[in-house]
Order: C-alpha cells, then sequence, then structure tokens
C-alpha cells in the first residue's frame, strides 16, 4: 500500500482518533475530514446508477416487476456490498448497481424469449456462486488472476475510462439529438421555456469549468466543490425563471420522481419496498423456465452463456473501475494489487451472491469510485461515509430529487408535462460533468504503454478498441486475450508459447467461446428472435422521446 505522508501527525482525541487508527487515515496521506467529504461526493454521484439500473430492467420487463421492491433490493445490497468493501479492504471503493451487466444480460440473454426477471435473477445466482466460490479457494484465485495478461490488465483503465467519458458527453445531450441547439424545437417544450433550458444545460459546462478550475488552484475535494457550483448554478437558474420553472418544478413536479411506473402509480416509500420485496423469489420462481423451453430455449446454453458473460463482465468491469480509480497509483502499488484485488473480488462475489435473494440485479465496485480518489478519499471510512448515503436513499429519494442525471431512457419523469422533462433532460448535467472528467483521469493509465513489447501493444490496443466500440469491458478483455494468445502462437517460438502459461491458452478458449455466443446473440437479434415472444420491450429497441399532443406528456416510443 502506497504511502503518500509518512510523517507524525499529532495523536487525534476521541472517536475522530479512533476512526484515524482503525482506518489508518494519516498512514494513507489523508484525514478524516478528507476521507468523509470523500464519500459525500461519491454518493451523491454513485446513488444514480440505481436510479438508472431500474430504468433499464423495467423496460425489459415492461413494468411487470415491483418497482418500489426493485429499489429498495438495489438500495440495501448496494449499502451492504460498499459497507463490505471499505471494512475488507479498506479502500475508498462503491459497489453499485452494474448498469453494464444489467443490460448485458438483459440484452445477450433476452427479455422477449418467455424469460421472466426471476429467471435473470437464477442465472445471476449460479453465475455469482460460482465466482464466490473461485474466490474462496486460495489456489483458484491465484489462478484467475493469472489469467488476464498483462497487457490486457493495463489497458482495463483506459478502457473505461474512455467508456465512461463516451457516456457522460452522451447523457449531456452533446453527441445526440438533444444538444443545445434542439432545445428551442417545439417538441421540447416551445420557446417560452427555452432560454431558460440553454441556461440549464450549461450547468455541466460550468461544473466542468469549476473542477478544473479547483484541481489547477490545488482545493480540496474538486468534485464535490465543482458540483456543488454547478447544481448552484441550475438552481439559481430555476429561482429567476420564477414560478414557471421554481414553483412547478421545485414544490410540485419533483414529487414525480418517486413515482412508480407501473399503472398503479403507487409513490415509493420504505413500507411499500419492503412489501414489494422479492425476497426468496429467485429460489420459488427462478428455476421456473417452461416459458423459455416452450418458446424453444436452450436452458443449458443460457447457463453456459450467461455464466460467462456474468464471469467476464462483473469481475473484469470491477477490476477495471478499482485500476481506474488507481490510475496513479494513489492506492496501491504494483505489487500490492494483486492481493488487494482478491479481497476487493471476494466482496464483489459475497455481494452478488447475496444480491439476487433480495431480488436485486447484480452489482459491481462502481466505476464512480474515481470521484472519490480525486477527491481525495484514501481510505475506507469513504466507503463507509457512501454506504451510509445508500442507506439514507433506501428512505427517500431526496438524492434524486436533486441529482438525477439525464437520460434518454426516463419516460417516467413525463408525468408532469412540458416544463419537467424539459429540465430534466436538459438542467442535471452536473453530475455527467463529473464523470466526464473522472473518465478522462482514468486514461493517465496509458502511460504503462511503455516499455511494452509489440504483442503486448497490440492485445492492450484491442482490448481498448473493441471494449469502447461494443461498450462491453467483457467483449473488450476477450479481444485482447485472443490477440496476445495469437501473437503468442505465431511467433512460432517455443520460448513464447512457454512464456504465455496454460491459463493463458485457457482464458483464450474461454474468450473464443464468449465472442462466439455474443455474435451468435446479435445474428438472432437482428433477423428477429427466432423463439416466439414480444421483442418490442427489450433493451436493444431503438426509441425516441416524443411527445403526446392530447395529453402534453412525452413517452419513449419505439421506431419500427
Amino acid at each position: 500500500m502506497n504511502s503518500t505522508n509518512t510523517q507524525a501527525a499529532p495523536a487525534a482525541k476521541g472517536g475522530v482518533g479512533k476512526l484515524d487508527q482503525f482506518f489508518q487515515i494519516t498512514r494513507r496521506g489523508s484525514t478524516v475530514g478528507q476521507d468523509v467529504k470523500a464519500g459525500v461526493s461519491v454518493c451523491f454521484v454513485s446513488v444514480c446508477a440505481l436510479f438508472m439500473n431500474l430504468q433499464i430492467v423495467t423496460k425489459a420487463f415492461s413494468g411487470n416487476i415491483p418497482y418500489c421492491g426493485l429499489y429498495l433490493a438495489a438500495t440495501l445490497t448496494a449499502f451492504a456490498g460498499t459497507l463490505l468493501l471499505g471494512l475488507l479492504c479498506n479502500l475508498p471503493l462503491v459497489q453499485t448497481a452494474s448498469l453494464s451487466l444489467s443490460t448485458v444480460l438483459i440484452s445477450t440473454l433476452g427479455a422477449g424469449t418467455g424469460l421472466t426477471y426471476e429467471n435473470l435473477l437464477a442465472v445471476s445466482f449460479i453465475s455469482a456462486v460460482i465466482y464466490l466460490a473461485l474466490m474462496l479457494i486460495p489456489q483458484a484465485k491465484k489462478f484467475v488472476y493469472s489469467l488476464l495478461p498483462g497487457s490486457v490488465r493495463k489497458a482495463l483503465p483506459v478502457t473505461m475510462g474512455l467508456y465512461v467519458a463516451y457516456i457522460a458527453l452522451a447523457n449531456m445531450g452533446l453527441l445526440d439529438g438533444l444538444a443545445l441547439a434542439d432545445l428551442s424545437n417545439a417538441a421540447q417544450g416551445g420557446a417560452s421555456v427555452a432560454p431558460y433550458l440553454r441556461l440549464c444545460a450549461m450547468a455541466g459546462v460550468i461544473t466542468i469549468a469549476a473542477v478544473l478550475l479547483l484541481k489547477k488552484r490545488r482545493v480540496s475535494v474538486p468534485m464535490l466543490n465543482g458540483l456543488v457550483w454547478g447544481l448552484l448554478v441550475f438552481f439559481l437558474i430555476a429561482a429567476v425563471g420564477g414560478d414557471l420553472l421554481f414553483g412547478n418544478v421545485f414544490a410540485q413536479n419533483r414529487i414525480w420522481v418517486g413515482i412508480n411506473p407501473d399503472k398503479l402509480g403507487e409513490m415509493y416509500t420504505i413500507a411499500r419496498g419492503f412489501r414489494e420485496l422479492e425476497l426468496g423469489a429467485v429460489v420459488t420462481k427462478g428455476f421456473d423456465f417452461s416459458a423459455y423451453i416452450a418458446a424453444g430455449g436452450n436452458v443449458a446454453m443460457l447457463f453456459i452463456q450467461g455464466v460467462l458473460t456474468f464471469l467476464f463482465v462483473g469481475m473484469y468491469e470491477s477490476e477495471a473501475s478499482v485500476l481506474g480509480a488507481n490510475a496513479d497509483n494513489q492506492l496501491l502499488d504494483d505489487d500490492g494489487y494483486e492481493s488487494a484485488s482478491g479481497r476487493i473480488l471476494l466482496a464483489n462475489a459475497i455481494t452478488n451472491a447475496a444480491a439476487p435473494i433480495l431480488g436485486a440485479a447484480p452489482v459491481s465496485v462502481g466505476k464512480q469510485s474515481a470521484v472519490a480518489t480525486e477527491d481525495g478519499g484514501r481510505t475506507g471510512l469513504t466507503s463507509v461515509v457512501c454506504a451510509i448515503g445508500y442507506l439514507i436513499a433506501a428512505f427517500t429519494w431526496l438524492p434524486f430529487a436533486l441529482l438525477s442525471a439525464y437520460n434518454a431512457s426516463v419516460p417516467e419523469y413525463g408525468h408532469a408535462g412540458y416544463v419537467f422533462p424539459n429540465v430534466i433532460q436538459a438542467g442535471f448535467q452536473a453530475v455527467d460533468g463529473v464523470m466526464l472528467l473522472a473518465g478522462l483521469g482514468m486514461l493517465r493509465g496509458a502511460r504503462k504503454l511503455e516499455g511494452m513489447d509489440w504483442d503486448e501493444m497490440v492485445s492492450f490496443g484491442a482490448t481498448v478498441a473493441v471494449g469502447v466500440f461494443s461498450q462491453n469491458i467483457a467483449y473488450g478483455v476477450a479481444a485482447g486475450v485472443l490477440v496476445f494468445a495469437l501473437a503468442k502462437l505465431f511467433s512460432f517460438q517455443s520460448v513464447e508459447l512457454k512464456k504465455a502459461g496454460a491459463a493463458v491458452w485457457i482464458m483464450a478458449v474461454m474468450s473464443a467461446v464468449l465472442l462466439m455466443l455474443a455474435l451468435m446473440g446479435t445474428a438472432k437479434t437482428a433477423g428477429g428472435s427466432g423463439q416466439g415472444g414480444d421483442n418490442s420491450n427489450t433493451t436493444t429497441d431503438t426509441a425516441v422521446l416524443t411527445l403526446d399532443a392530447n395529453s402534453g406528456q412525452f413517452e419513449l416510443r419505439p421506431v419500427k
């Protein structure tokens, strides 16, 4: 473990001193206040992932799952997983719902092929148990670590950084039809609110500028302070807008953020969340694949593909997030990373084994962890503070009312008519601005290209290219491993073949199988499911946000 500040510090008194001693805060070159602030910062950013994950799942399964129970399960899982990371690993890392894993499992395995949400929980549960077993056996854990060539592992933070930056830019509306130039379009609310929307859309840009200025001036917790600046600008704009924006949005319409999107339209409360909690549904309903079999599905192939997908995406997305947060070796040096990664992945495996029992989607070490390290978080105290924030979020929707990041797949905001959907889409870009800078910060890992052999550089490039363009860490890892193995194979040198090791060849075979299954799934989707069922609600459809002239509300409608 790196120690950036080894100078003796005056002994702290009372509870602060005990925290310092337990988490070794001074030894890590931080302070209790610094780590607490970093925990608040990463909590505000990462809690949005919980809400976005709900949109992915509910859209895929057409609202036929208990929305409030799903949210509570995801929040409690993130709380327990993040707390476990902080106490077991003593690192400023967080766990949250894995958007990538949920999206990949739903789109790859399919929501329109007779599979239910509980079926996917069953696949996740079996995969997580296998994952946990590997992490509990020291020899197996060491073998799993050796599966990945060094060049592919070094490419993970760069891949994650580019992916995060791309998603942030897209969410800010700078890569699609909701860019600043389109905010005056009549379909987006008309000219009456357009001037305010243009100003609101600048909140993200102001946040980015504020963070960069604060970092240059070496101000404490620049991400959190920059985020506050961006939000203050938004609140001021809303206040200047008078009753049109401030009254409608903050006094009335924000209550709709917590609405259950089913026909009942029930407001979330923790009591309703507990009533709708699908506790144990993975056992009672998850292994009933009769509808899937009737639609022509193969359960054995489903589990093979599901387990490989889970292990590749879950394990390596988590590792990419850790390496991205540690881009400058602020937390761990190269020698200490292997042992620390075992504890990190163990905590992730334990959390993922428990999540399906609560009815929650899979979790991963959040890419938002980079925000914590950028704000000076150095110990598990940061994780504990974030976990407390998750627990608070289980009782209230306040974090979403303040920090809901723009996402085009959130039609539930449309209940309130013109103004609220527009302000949500244009105004809450401060979080995305922070994540953009966090993603760019991960690119510092590209420095590790120096000194690589040509075969390592090619596998590094393949990992980054495929991972970013497919928006899937698992496919990037698989491509990088295959390229590395082929480079060794075609060197026709016995020394190089032996140097690769048996683990690399085993990983190459698994990578080939994963990519073949992915290509088969892509071809099937392109040509129709072939298995029956209604695919109109899967996440692979293309949809646009359309204004209903009769109701004055926005709806997400598929493009035929």
